[in-house]
């Protein structure tokens, strides 16, 4: 009798979502919003889900993978609950549901300061390190006439280094992620093109999982409005 009780109580307080705890996937290599450094999980979304775990009831527990064997493992085999600093976009929103937005983050073109081509006509042709279902990307590819090749990569790190070795011509990440790294290895970057609009960042789940998400987007809702929330971006300014 105590066992089915408790049992009972366990899938009160699951359905109604009182305190639930998800294993959610980060990027090894996407400095300075998720990355593993010295075997710490870091960055800006890091610091959002230790926050977030703070603020209770729910939690979060980080598992850093590949991000593009995390999208897979979300999608086709359900080994992790959901991702964080997911990008939302139109092909996303077919597959997964997210949570309320946290920020945004602004897409841009990045090239040597050496370099001496200054506009998206002069790459004509040329190799480009894309950033897939960004924003920019989409513009270039849906949107304008210039035939550039793209080259995707695990990490933007490696990006970086294929920009300075010649391997790319350009690079498309988000501006923040093209500062930190350019920080990192000394390079001196220049940024030719950005998005027309930023895009917004959330926490992605599965489309179909029978996850009720007000009250954790209502525990969010209350980190983002807090004053450690913007803390935590001025800390990486």
């Amino acid at each position: 009798m105590k066992i089915f009780l408790y049992y009972a109580i366990s899938m009160v307080m699951s359905f109604n979502g009182l305190a639930s705890q998800f294993n959610c996937g980060m990027a090894l290599g996407y400095a300075p919003f998720q990355y593993v450094e010295k075997g710490e999980k870091q960055g800006i979304d890091a610091e959002i889900v230790a926050a977030f775990n703070e603020v209770g009831p729910h939690k979060i527990n980080l598992i850093a993978d590949k991000w593009d064997n995390l999208v897979s493992e979300l999608y086709h085999i359900k080994g992790i609950d959901c991702l964080v600093g997911m990008e939302k976009s139109a092909s996303r929103d077919k597959i997964f549901k997210f949570s309320t937005n946290i920020y945004k983050r602004s897409s841009s073109l990045v090239l040597l300061e050496s370099n001496l081509n200054n506009t998206l006509e002069s790459l004509a042709g040329k190799v480009v390190c894309g950033d897939k279902d960004s924003t920019l990307e989409y513009e270039l590819v849906n949107l304008s006439k210039i035939p550039i090749r793209l080259m995707y990569m695990e990490t933007k790190e490696k990006c970086m280094k294929a920009l300075e070795s010649g391997v790319v011509e350009a690079a498309i990440m988000p501006k923040r992620v093209a500062a930190h790294l350019s920080k990192k290895f000394k390079l001196k970057t220049k940024v030719i093109l950005e998005a027309k609009k930023p895009i917004d960042v959330a926490i992605a789940f599965k489309k179909k999982d029978p996850v009720h998400l007000k009250e954790f987007n209502d525990q969010l809702r209350k980190l983002i409005q807090s004053t450690k929330f913007k803390d935590i971006f001025k800390s990486y300014n």
